[in-house]
């Protein structure tokens, strides 16, 4: 078989998972929870959509 699903059914994901897991704590602890600054940039677009 071909594609995602197949090579997925192959191969014991645990390994992924867990270096995943690792990345996304680190960037968390390297970035905190909000890396976009998206509640900033909210209060930017509010303003200039108000004037």
């Amino acid at each position: 078989e071909h594609g995602v699903e197949a090579a997925l059914a192959r191969v014991d994901t645990t390994i992924a998972e867990r270096e995943a897991a690792r990345d996304r704590s680190a960037l968390l602890d390297e970035k905190g929870g909000d890396a976009n600054h998206s509640a900033e940039k909210i209060v930017e677009i509010r303003r200039t959509v108000e004037g």
